[in-house]
């Protein structure tokens, strides 16, 4: 997925000591007890002077409020790009905000009043909102709201880690499905002005001629950051169809279908959805593709999900981390993956680009450190990280023990490279087991600078088991540690499951707890919706050298530790015992040609590497078997799919070939070829409850608006309305 291009807001007066940038020790704690429901982070925007002169009548705009967030940048740590950071759209920032119960018609009504509404659900008691800063108080005071968090910017895209080779050029070559006209193109030397260099490392180019299928029939959907939205992409979609990369009228190629894009980014982002279109068309291009982007928040992408079934499609891929989507169990987001599954439709995500080796030369060298993930053992706290309480609001509490044996080690030591630019920013995200929505700890984590200063990051929302800061790291040496906040008595006393995940693969070099051990297990770093039950999580090989997986591609596996069902009771329940899932699923090849993105190789040449670029190329294999098998149900595909995959060399000490790469690399032709002889007389392809939705102008067609009944899937309740993305200082 994509680097980082922004940092979080950070609430108090912030420091820079050879590390992150985290809340001085001595800040100014924020008030608790207010009455607010407000997160750390947009409690202190409230307060800011933006909010209460637009209060006062003053009239902050727009305009007004960017500068002045602006200028409040050095003390919020706040950026205006990138994944982590703030969302901001005409002056609104985007928000979650969390209901006790509903929320219901008249609450809808009430928050529509003072903020923007984007997406509620009554199933999930959440509400997709763009919040002015001097309503924010208000919001968090309306009748059942229980808190509000701010929404930042999901991580989207591809690795920006070296190539580890380049892909072979192979080709086009027609499938003897495609029509006479388009075959004719086909053997034309301009049909695309690319090679489809993903076919080949993927068996597809047998699995055309001897079945027949270029996906004619099939609807893909693609969820991502944007289409084209982008103001500095060197080509426009009407000039995609045109190179015969996408389809469209006047493909060169024949495929002349229309990509239809049902929502798109109202502000410019990377467009990398569209290349994932590309690649897409590269392996089924006679299968028709829909888009939408994922929104702001959890709320307004599982609206893309159901919104991209609603019209029709039957495979749908994204390339989508939210930061609020839990690791130990499902959220909203792996819930609506489940239900999907189980109607029908193949929900594929890219596994990410997380795993971190240690560097060579150093104790941890060859071991994946992207994350470490243990019980919470309970230490005393060093001096240094204690001094810092009183500043918190924190009137006792106690560390985590990284040392898995007999002895007792507050800290993980990790040691980091400077970074590469002044924009380098990496991520950190703290996941612990308890349920979703309804935890009862309240942890943190931090550092200890070089120079001995401990700093932590802002606590998270109450129930809400996750915590993260994204900033920029300098050279040296970082000790990291997590605090169990004990103010509130013996219910916070809990000892969960804790992940914390390292996303700083440019940088980190060294941990000093690398081995997986005594129950600890380090290095795992896949997780959210991609480690739903019903979701195939992808990971990535090279496509020039496709026998083992890409040095960056996420591992698992993940372990489960509620059940969450929001059609039976609104939090998650415990499970009796852990559920161990296998993930990733299944590998399939990165670095793709497409015209535009993501990385330069040639005159009118781009390389797309990571996951994201994985992901979509084995959602055109499942298009190729639904055409090929149409009786064939999710489950049959799945089966199919796995079963046919070839196992992959190469692996990490402490992990499994399997936890690398799955059932291993997808092979197109013996996939079609155990699906139909496994498959029953074709029988009409299940279909999928439509939600309303808004459908945006086509590629190369006029714009609609069809009508579409209401659904009956996960987000029943969901409230429609514009999805806004945050505003950019400069356009990506």
């Amino acid at each position: 997925m994509r680097g980082r291009q922004g940092r979080v807001a950070l609430v108090a007066v912030l420091c820079v000591v050879g590390g992150l940038v985290l809340p001085a020790a001595g800040a100014q704690a924020v008030e608790t007890g207010s009455g607010h429901a407000l997160s750390d982070r947009l409690e202190l925007i409230a307060g800011l002077p933006l909010a209460s002169r637009a209060s006062d009548g003053d009239g902050a705009d727009a305009a007004d409020v960017e500068t002045q967030l602006d200028a409040h940048a050095d003390d919020l740590g706040v950026a205006v790009d990138g994944p982590g950071s703030l969302q901001v759209i005409d002056g609104r920032i985007a928000v979650t905000v969390r209901y006790s119960a509903g929320p219901g018609d008249t609450d809808i009504q009430r928050l529509s009043a003072l903020a923007e509404v984007q997406a509620s659900s009554s199933l999930f008691g959440l509400a997709s909102a763009l919040v002015a800063p001097s309503d924010l108080r208000a919001v968090a005071d309306l009748p059942g709201v229980v808190g509000v968090d701010e929404s930042p910017e999901a991580n989207v895209g591809s690795t920006e880690a070296p190539l580890t080779a380049r892909p072979a050029e192979a080709p086009l070559t027609a499938g003897p499905a495609q029509s006479a006209a388009a075959a004719a193109a086909a053997a034309a030397a301009d049909c695309r002005s690319v090679p489809a260099n993903l076919r080949a490392p993927l068996n597809v180019d047998l699995a055309a001629s001897l079945h027949g299928v270029d996906g004619t029939g099939v609807v893909v959907g693609v969820i991502s950051d944007s289409f084209a939205t982008s103001t500095t992409a060197v080509t426009t979609p009407e000039e995609d169809v045109r190179n015969g990369v996408l389809p469209g009228p006047g493909n060169p190629c024949g495929y002349e279908q229309p990509v239809r894009v049902l929502a798109d980014s109202k502000t410019p982002r990377s467009d990398e959805g569209r290349a994932m279109v590309q690649l897409v068309h590269q392996i089924a291009p006679g299968a028709t593709v829909l888009f939408a982007t994922d929104g702001t928040d959890e709320m307004t992408f599982a609206q893309a999900m159901n919104d991209l079934a609603a019209a029709g499609a039957t495979v749908i891929v994204d390339d989508v981390m939210q930061f609020g989507d839990p690791v130990f169990q499902n959220g909203p987001l792996g819930w609506t993956v489940d239900r999907l599954a189980a109607q029908g439709v193949t929900y594929l995500s890219s596994a990410g680009n997380y795993t971190i080796t240690g560097a060579a030369g150093t104790p941890s060298a060859g071991y994946s450190i992207g994350s470490w993930e243990g019980d919470y053992r309970p230490t005393p706290c060093p001096a240094e990280v204690a001094a810092v309480f009183p500043g918190q609001g924190i009137s006792s509490g106690d560390c985590l023990d990284f040392d898995p044996g007999d002895g007792t080690d507050a800290y993980d030591r990790l040691q980091f490279s400077a970074p590469d630019s002044p924009e380098r920013y990496a991520t950190f995200i703290m996941n612990w087991s308890e349920p979703y929505q309804s935890a009862r700890g309240a942890f943190r984590f931090g550092v200890v600078t070089p120079d001995g200063k401990a700093d932590l990051v802002p606590a998270g929302t109450p129930g809400i088991p996750i915590v993260y800061v994204t900033d920029v790291v300098q050279k040296g040496e970082l000790r990291f540690f997590v605090i169990r906040d004990t103010s509130a008595g013996s219910t916070a006393e809990v000892t969960p499951r804790v992940r914390l995940l390292y996303d700083a693969r440019t940088q980190l070099q060294d941990a000093q707890w690398f081995l997986s051990q005594g129950g600890d297990v380090v290095g795992a770093t896949l997780g959210g919706h991609a480690a739903a039950a019903g979701a195939l999580a992808v990971a990535a090989a090279p496509a020039s050298a496709p026998s083992a997986v890409e040095p960056f591609s996420s591992t698992g596996p993940t372990t489960v530790y509620s059940d969450y069902d929001p059609t039976r009771i609104p939090t998650s329940v415990p499970l009796p015992v852990p559920e161990l899932r296998p993930k990733p699923d299944v590998t399939s090849v990165d670095a793709g040609y497409t015209d535009f993105f993501d990385d330069q190789v040639a005159e009118g040449r781009y390389v797309f590497s990571g996951t994201s670029a994985a992901a979509p190329a084995a959602a055109g294999v499942i298009a190729l078997g639904r055409q090929a098998a149409p009786g064939a149900d999710a489950a049959a595909l799945r089966s199919a799919l796995l079963e046919t995959a070839r196992p992959l060399d190469g692996t990490l000490p402490g992990f499994r070939a399997t936890d690398l790469s799955g059932a291993g690399l997808i092979d197109a032709a013996a996939f079609l070829d155990t699906l139909l002889a496994d498959t029953p007389s074709p029988s009409p392809t299940p279909t999928v409850n439509p939600v309303a939705t808004a459908e945006l102008a086509a590629t190369g067609s006029t714009a609609t608006l069809p009508a579409l009944v209401s659904t009956g899937l996960a987000l029943a309740a969901i409230a429609l309305g514009t999805i806004g993305l945050r505003r950019r200082r400069s356009a990506k």
